[in-house]
């Protein structure tokens, strides 16, 4: 094994007994969410023109409340999951290298 692998081993060894569910949700929330949701409102409302209802309303607050909450569920147990399996398979993956050199 080279030594970034050993590196990413001795890593993930312990960084996956401290996984925390909650900080990948909220890294994802915090990068992709909130700035999707946003964006998308902002185009809905100043690109396309959708004027259902005021800019600054109860109704408006409440669809974007809403939205972010479903992207933020969608998002963050995505990235959460993609993150534990591709460091769980490299993890293995190398563990296996290291076991068949001897």
């Amino acid at each position: 094994m080279t030594t970034a692998e050993q590196n990413f081993v001795r890593y993930w060894s312990v960084a996956r007994k401290k996984w925390s569910w909650g900080q990948k949700f909220m890294i994802a929330v915090k990068n992709f969410a909130i700035p999707f949701v946003v964006l998308v409102h902002l185009t809905n409302f100043f690109i396309i023109g959708d004027l259902t209802y005021a800019f600054i309303s109860f109704k408006h607050l409440l669809e974007f409340c809403i939205n972010l909450i479903v992207v933020s569920l969608i998002s963050g147990f995505a990235y959460g999951f993609y993150h534990w399996n591709s460091n769980e398979r490299q993890y293995w993956k190398f563990i296996k290298k290291s076991s068949q050199n001897g």
